[in-house]
């Protein structure tokens, strides 16, 4: 048999007992002269019987041990568990601390036995009492195997973990009982929405500041001159004023028929580029305004992707100016 010992992770998974039920355990055995019930070992690591080795260890008592067999840490972890709620008396806050701790455990454990092929699969089952914690003729569900081990509905067990992750502090209020589950559920619930609140009016403070540096007006159009005045001929673009054909022209321009309008109608304050200029302002004047509502309608940009976006902004808008436009003369 090898040698027993306290392995610190087992140990951690569940609530360590209070210096009175401590005190009150050693008085007991002292009194016996001996450690009566056998420490449940798994592979030399104690799983249950922590504090009687240590007392043992100290008084130097003597002590059986029991041999437990899993498959992996996770399984054992799951069992422990359900003893320490078959066992212990337990509040339902105490037993949803130690289960949500050891979530992942669970959902490993419960993926292990799952998986197992043949009859010692199919028949292995993980029990505390007389409430079966995992069978793997049954259809794996972490959270109603958790919710069962604590003694609330699935929807309780969503409000606790909810609490339990999102915010410590209310949770401790729970644990002392200043808080129902429901109560401190909702009171995370008006505080997220809270900060939701805030964070959007942020968000949409950064953008209307973006849009106005980069030169956009609620109205959709541009400052493109930099003076202060509104170009509105981008404006006749985004508006379908000037129609682009999508058909290629044909190479040679004689064969247009006589008086038949060309494929393109240029204002006369738009420069004399060919049509597939046209065709590129089109586009970057459609990602502008994209960026535009980017700009207005993200849930979430950081500052990073707000300066990348405004710079991106600023190398359409002199693309549309015409300040990287290569034409054919």
């Amino acid at each position: 048999m090898k040698e027993v010992y306290i392995d610190e992770e087992l140990q951690g998974a569940i609530p360590a007992l209070t210096s009175r039920e401590y005190a009150d355990l050693e008085a007991m055995i002292l009194a016996d002269g001996k450690i009566r019930v056998a420490l449940d070992v798994w592979d030399g690591a104690i799983v249950d019987g922590h504090n009687r080795f240590n007392i043992a260890t100290i008084h130097d008592l003597p002590y059986d041990v029991h041999e437990m067999h899993f498959d992996s840490k996770s399984q054992a972890i799951a069992w422990m568990i359900a003893n320490q709620i078959a066992r212990r008396n337990m509040s339902t806050v105490t037993k949803a601390v130690m289960v949500m701790k050891n979530k992942p455990y669970l959902i490993a454990a419960g993926k292990e036995i799952m998986s197992k092929k043949g009859s010692e699969g199919r028949n292995k089952q993980l029990t505390g009492g007389s409430s079966t914690l995992m069978n793997p003729q049954d259809p794996h569900d972490t959270q109603k195997i958790m919710a069962n081990m604590i003694g609330v509905s699935a929807g309780t067990l969503h409000k606790m973990e909810y609490v339990y992750t999102k915010n410590p502090m209310i949770w401790a209020r729970v644990e002392l009982g200043e808080r129902t589950v429901n109560a401190a559920y909702l009171e995370c619930k008006q505080i997220e929405m809270g900060n939701r609140q805030k964070e959007m009016d942020e968000q949409q403070r950064i953008a209307e500041d973006i849009a106005r540096d980069s030169g956009y007006e609620d109205d959709g159009q541009a400052d493109v001159t930099g003076t202060g005045e509104v170009d509105n001929s981008l404006d006749a673009y985004d508006n379908g004023k000037y129609e682009i054909e999508d058909e290629e022209s044909e190479d040679d321009p004689t064969e247009v028929a006589a008086g038949e309008d060309t494929a393109v109608s240029k204002p006369n304050h738009v420069p004399d580029i060919n049509e597939v200029a046209y065709k590129m302002m089109r586009k970057l004047v459609d990602i502008k305004h994209h960026l535009l509502e980017v700009y207005r309608k993200s849930d979430y940009i950081d500052a990073k992707v707000h300066t990348a976006l405004h710079m991106q902004a600023t190398d359409i808008m002199a693309i549309i100016e015409g300040e990287y436009i290569e034409t054919d003369t």
